[in-house]
C-alpha cells in the first residue's frame, strides 16, 4: 500500500511540475466566476483516470510553453476529471477522453468542442477562432 501512496504522489508531482508555469483554476464553478470577472473564456480540459491520450495531452500539449502563454493570456483553464461531480451539466457527461471544450465567459455558451488528443499546433490552431472579445 505505501508503494502505491508513493507511485501516484509521484506521478501526480510530475504532472503538475511538467505543466509549471500554466495557470488552472481549483474547479470549473471557480472558472466560471474569474471567466467573469476577467472576460476570458474557459478551456474545460475533460479527462479520465488510466487514460493515455489524456496523458499525453498533458505531458506534450499543456506543457508547452506555447500553449501555456497563450492559454494563461487568453483562456481561464480548468482540468476535470470525467467524474467530477462539477460537470452535473449534462453537456459535459462524456466516456470519450480527453474532451477540450471552449466555453463562453459571460453565459457558460459551449463555443466549441474537441474530441480527442491534440498536439500543441493544432490546439493552438482551433483556438486561435475562439479568443474572447
Amino acid at each position: 500500500m505505501g508503494r502505491f501512496v508513493f507511485i501516484l504522489l509521484f506521478v501526480i508531482s510530475s504532472l503538475s511540475a511538467q505543466m509549471d508555469g500554466l495557470k488552472i483554476a481549483k474547479d470549473l464553478p471557480t472558472a466560471i466566476k474569474q471567466a467573469k470577472e476577467q472576460k476570458k473564456n474557459i478551456l474545460l480540459f475533460i479527462y479520465g483516470d488510466f487514460c493515455p491520450y489524456c496523458e499525453k495531452m498533458k505531458k506534450t500539449t499543456l506543457s508547452s510553453k506555447t500553449v501555456i502563454k497563450y492559454l494563461n493570456r487568453n483562456n481561464i483553464f480548468v482540468m476535470e476529471n470525467q467524474n467530477s461531480q462539477n460537470l452535473k451539466d449534462s453537456r459535459f457527461k462524456t466516456d470519450l477522453v480527453p474532451m477540450t471544450y471552449i466555453l463562453a465567459y459571460e453565459n457558460g455558451e459551449v463555443l466549441q468542442e474537441f474530441p480527442g488528443y491534440k498536439s500543441p499546433k493544432m490546439l493552438l490552431g482551433l483556438l486561435s477562432d475562439c479568443v474572447a472579445q
